[in-house]
Order: C-alpha cells, then sequence, then structure tokens
C-alpha cells in the first residue's frame, strides 16, 4: 500500500526518490565491505595556511568508455585551444592524476566500475581540504537518472554542472569555458 501512495502522491514522490537512491548507496557499500575492499579515499596529510590554488585551464575527462573520453578531450582541445587536458577510464585513476596535477575542472561520467563519479567528486573534496587545495568545478555527465548526491551538489554550488547523455558538444565547450579562469 505504501509504494502505491509514493507512486500516486507527487508530494511523496521526491521522498520516495531520495529513500531508493539511498537505499542503493547502502546496498553498493555493503557490496564493497563483503567484497574486503579498500575505502575509496585514502587520509591524506592537512596542508596549513591558505587555499593552493587550482592549475589554470587544466581539464581531467574522466570517462570509462574509451570512444566518449576521447571525444570530449579532442572537443574541449579543439574548441577550447589554451586548455591541457588529461584523460582517465576510472575513479582510481582521476584520483591518482587529480592528486599529480589538481586540475581546475574535472568532466566526469557518473556512472562507471569500481568508484562512482559522486564517490570520485567526494573524494577530491576532502583531498581538497586536507590540504589545502581550491576545490575544481565538475561536469558531472550521466545518461541515467541523477543521483540525490549529484544533484544536491550542482544545486548547492553553480561552479558544478550535470549534463544528461548524449551530450551536445558545444554545450560541454560551454560549460568548460564557463569554469575555467581563462
Amino acid at each position: 500500500w505504501d509504494q502505491l501512495e509514493l507512486d500516486r502522491e507527487t508530494k511523496y514522490r521526491g521522498t520516495g526518490m531520495r529513500s531508493v537512491d539511498v537505499l542503493g548507496q547502502l546496498r553498493d557499500q555493503e557490496a564493497t565491505i563483503k567484497a574486503g575492499k579498500e575505502p575509496a579515499c585514502t587520509p591524506e596529510t592537512a596542508a596549513p595556511g591558505s587555499l593552493e590554488p587550482c592549475e589554470k585551464n587544466a581539464v581531467l575527462v574522466v570517462d570509462d568508455e574509451p570512444s566518449i573520453r576521447a571525444l570530449i578531450q579532442k572537443v574541449v582541445q579543439r574548441g577550447l585551444p589554451m586548455v591541457t587536458s588529461d584523460a582517465a577510464a576510472s575513479g582510481k585513476a582521476a584520483l591518482e592524476l587529480f592528486k599529480a596535477k589538481h586540475h581546475e575542472l574535472i568532466v566526469m561520467d557518473v556512472s562507471m566500475p569500481e568508484m562512482r563519479g559522486d564517490e570520485v567528486f567526494l573524494c577530491v573534496m576532502e583531498l581538497c581540504r586536507k590540504r589545502g587545495w581550491d576545490a575544481p568545478s565538475v561536469v558531472f555527465c550521466t545518461g541515467y537518472n541523477i543521483p540525490a548526491t549529484v544533484r544536491a551538489t550542482v544545486e548547492s554550488d553553480p561552479k558544478h554542472l550535470c549534463l544528461l547523455k548524449p551530450v551536445d558538444m558545444g554545450r560541454i565547450i560551454d560549460a568548460v569555458r564557463d569554469r575555467i579562469t581563462g
């Protein structure tokens, strides 16, 4: 009965969707723990003083699909020649590249194996906080429903954005241009 009520009553729909998202995250966390995997984020040493700025015009493209990753990287480089870009095929690889370069912007798929884009985002934000780094802007890209964590991130800070796939490449260029310092 409760499920029927949630489906019929639009006033409950947001709460119902949030519950589904939270249950899915808990299921994923439980599976990670049962599999004996390491936690997604590893501790870092805090850096004292003011925030260290991101590397200007540096963009990190993260997508587990090689063709999408290559296309986004090529379009960004052609449309914005002042931009330097790196690419990662997984969340873990993205974290390593970000640690090494401290990119100004990350264009990232949300649904990836190993680590979802929202998990990578949380790790990047924690890393920046602990190292005393300015946090990058993030443009999330997804072909699925936008997870509540991504929706909340985008709604709370205009420097972040979520684009639905298939993404018009002009929108990617505009999103990057609007979020880099130039």
